[in-house]
């Protein structure tokens, strides 16, 4: 759909030093190390969750990989979807203001990365 287009090209726009393609389509994955250090530093606890998860988890220096997936549109959901990419873009201009790295601490305790944006 147009909206979620809007969403990956904002992402790989405003973030495309984080690498991540699609934040939005697929099942996440991740660590229990990355759950307990980054679940009390994230913001979000609806849509815009997974997004800040990624970023952040990319921030950090963890490696994120993704697996392409086939998506269907269920023509009877229930996504408010005008508040939706509210939220969306809220967290995302946020996130771009205010910080996506170093708000956790690195893997393996590497040191943090220097943010370049």
């Amino acid at each position: 759909s147009l909206t979620s287009a809007g969403m990956v090209a904002a992402v790989r726009l405003l973030f495309f030093r984080s690498g991540i393609r699609d934040a939005q389509c697929g099942c996440k994955a991740v660590s229990r190390e990355l759950v307990r250090v980054a679940l009390p530093k994230l913001r979000s606890r609806a849509w815009f969750f997974d997004t800040e998860l990624l970023l952040t988890a990319a921030g950090a220096g963890y490696k994120v990989k993704e697996v392409g997936v086939t998506w269907v549109d269920d023509r009877d959901s229930r996504v408010r979807v005008l508040a939706t990419v509210l939220e969306m873009v809220r967290g995302l201009m946020r996130l771009r203001v205010f910080g996506w790295r170093n708000r956790i601490e690195a893997r393996n305790g590497a040191p943090p990365r220097r943010s370049l944006m």
